[in-house]
């Protein structure tokens, strides 16, 4: 099952009259996601209908269309398939509580629950 982290960085405020302010604006590094498949018994649940373990919990459920995969920079043997994913933006969550390779473990978790509810 494919997994996908995406940076954070869309987060940061853009009005300029923040910018010295950036430090009031504290999440951890991305979001991770895991893609399912046709075929999967959780394809096409909503992600509050899936039973498992993420980071802050579930989050996002989205079937990735044309425009999706534009968006996450997937190709088009992506498409069609369901994503599911959660997000390092919880009270107390940093870049030091929640790095990159935080992120791409909790994806990596997140697949292996998601295959393993597939049996």
């Amino acid at each position: 099952m494919k997994i996908l982290v995406l940076k954070n960085d869309w987060l940061l405020p853009k009005h300029p009259m923040l910018k010295d302010h950036l430090h009031l604006f504290q999440f951890g590094w991305g979001n991770g996601y895991a893609l399912i498949p046709r075929g999967h018994k959780l394809y096409g649940k909503d992600y509050d209908q899936i039973p498992v373990q993420a980071h802050g919990g579930l989050t996002f459920s989205r079937f990735l269309s044309g425009k999706a995969i534009k968006k996450f920079g997937l190709s088009k043997r992506h498409l069609g398939k369901w994503m599911v994913g959660f997000d390092t933006c919880h009270f107390m969550d940093t870049p030091e509580s929640c790095p990159k390779e935080y992120v791409i473990q909790e994806a990596r978790d997140l697949a292996q629950q998601l295959e393993n509810l597939n049996k």
